[in-house]
């Protein structure tokens, strides 16, 4: 019987818990720490969650916006192997008969002519400033000189050898180079003078896109204005004036990095 009663007693005692708990649960002025941190520990998790979610949501905001402007180009590619995709486009290399395929209107009958033309390579990055707003830069940024083949076209010229006049027009490569070597020497002040600032991430990259523009033509009217100026040194002085031309871009190009990854 002994052990029947202990049953019974623990059962008793269950139940005057319970009956406690209840009174506990029910008692005006009675508080429940364990309770209250729970419920507090489950605010700040929502809360946690709310913020993560809006921070998530803002993040794939960003990430539209400039998805959505690298898109629409705006003078640059996003890397290099998009470069294949440009038509009859070629980067830096040593010139030869088979570049120049201009046919048509874009190709006459007398004189030669090389497609040169500085291109980007870049990205755009949003950041929310301080107060609220949001800046649009093109970093990384990366200037490369590219051949379009389908506006090259070469014609003999009496008394020259093929040779000699591929070596003639290779110097409006090594032009885009040494051109785009300064460019890339100062692409940190020009990363700062065409950031977008504006009250949202599409604010900002309309305004960046409006001073990239701008700095695009600007630059493509810079090369023309190099160019210019070799072919009226080169006009007068003729292969002395090309030789230093040469030496110039070489001294230039010294140390230059070469890879993109390097690069940017």
């Amino acid at each position: 019987m002994a052990s029947v009663a202990r049953r019974r007693e623990t059962h008793g005692t269950g139940c005057a818990l319970r009956l406690l708990l209840a009174v506990a649960l029910t008692w005006p002025g009675v508080a429940m720490p364990a309770a209250a941190e729970e419920s507090e520990e489950r605010r700040a998790l929502l809360e946690e969650l709310e913020r993560e979610m809006l921070e998530d949501q803002a993040q794939r905001r960003l990430e539209s916006a400039r998805d959505a402007f690298l898109r629409n180009n705006f003078y640059c590619l996003r890397t290099e192997s998009e470069v294949a995709r440009m038509g009859d486009v070629v980067a830096y290399k040593q010139i030869g008969p088979g570049d120049f395929r201009a046919q048509g209107a874009a190709r006459r009958e007398q004189g030669s002519a090389l497609g040169i033309f500085i291109a980007c390579i870049a990205g755009a990055r949003i950041a929310e400033t301080a107060d609220g707003a949001f800046t649009a830069r093109r970093e990384p940024l990366r200037y490369l000189p590219l051949l379009d083949r389908a506006q090259s076209y070469w014609n003999p010229q009496a008394g020259v050898s093929d040779e000699v006049r591929l070596e003639q027009l290779q110097i409006y490569f090594e032009l885009g180079r040494y051109f785009a070597a300064d460019l890339n020497a100062r692409r940190r002040a020009t990363i700062d003078s065409t950031q977008g600032r504006g009250a949202t991430p599409e604010q900002a990259l309309e305004r960046l896109a409006e001073r990239w523009s701008r700095h695009m033509e600007q630059l493509r009217a810079e090369f023309q204005a190099l160019v210019d100026q070799f072919n009226e040194e080169l006009a007068k002085g003729g292969g002395d004036v090309q030789r230093a031309w040469n030496e110039r871009i070489r001294e230039r190009l010294r140390g230059e990095l070469t890879t993109s990854e390097e690069a940017l």
